[in-house]
């Protein structure tokens, strides 16, 4: 029994995620696929990584979706310029005010609806981690059941969010936001998939695993506690 609880809490500090769809953000170089998509009915899967046609003073408005098999269109909601310079979303004065809005595939009103956002920094001055918190607005009422936002394996920022949403609707809308300006938010691609299930949500969740020195001086603290408290004998 020692031995079972020694090796789970070694497991709890070393980060290891459980068994199913769990994804480490830590460990990512890119964004997840979700264990759902590409299923044959219910899914949809929308994204994007060209935001606009570039220029100053032209704020996104419907852009299109060119990621995914399902047709989507983003709108940034505060008349701010977000394309400045490309195609690419960058945030320069102002703040991140950005509606999304996707298909679904289901039975309107019945069921259970699992959305998932993921988003990729985009390096820029030398930094690609996200400098502001990325806030998701709730949906008909629903604040996410999970927001992480971390740096994956190459010190780019990545972001995930989880929505779980009784019954369904034809389309949903993702609010995307931040709560300062000159929020400098540069985005590579952001993607969105939904799953609509009779029966429940998706296993999908997301964690990060601590950095090799935060799990090194957890083991020692572990360590440290278990001989205080007699639970490692020497033989003689």
């Amino acid at each position: 029994m020692l031995r079972r609880l020694m090796f789970a809490s070694l497991l709890v500090a070393l980060g290891t995620p459980a068994p199913g769809a769990t994804h480490d953000l830590r460990k990512a170089t890119g964004l997840f696929t979700p264990s759902f998509r590409g299923a044959a009915m219910h899914t949809t899967w929308t994204g994007w990584q060209t935001f606009g046609v570039g220029g100053f003073g032209t704020p996104i408005v419907n852009q299109p979706s060119d990621l995914g098999d399902d047709p989507g269109t983003w709108q940034t909601t505060n008349g701010e310029d977000h394309t400045p310079f490309s195609s690419n979303f960058y945030s320069f004065t102002g703040a991140v005010a950005e509606d999304l809005t996707l298909p679904t595939d289901g039975t309107v009103g019945a069921g259970f609806t699992t959305v998932i956002v993921q988003a990729l920094a985009l390096a820029f001055g030398g930094s690609g981690e996200f400098p502001r918190e990325l806030l998701f607005a709730d949906i008909g009422g629903l604040a996410p059941t999970e927001v992480l936002q971390t740096t994956n394996a190459n010190g780019i920022g990545q972001v995930w969010a989880k929505y779980e949403l009784p019954g369904n609707e034809p389309s949903l809308t993702v609010s995307i936001s931040t709560a300062l300006d000159n929020s400098h938010v540069a985005i590579d691609r952001l993607t969105v998939d939904t799953l609509w299930s009779p029966t429940g949500y998706a296993p999908d969740t997301a964690i990060a695993s601590p950095e090799p020195l935060a799990a090194t001086l957890t083991l020692l603290g572990l360590g440290g506690l278990l001989a205080s408290r007699g639970l490692f004998k020497t033989h003689q």
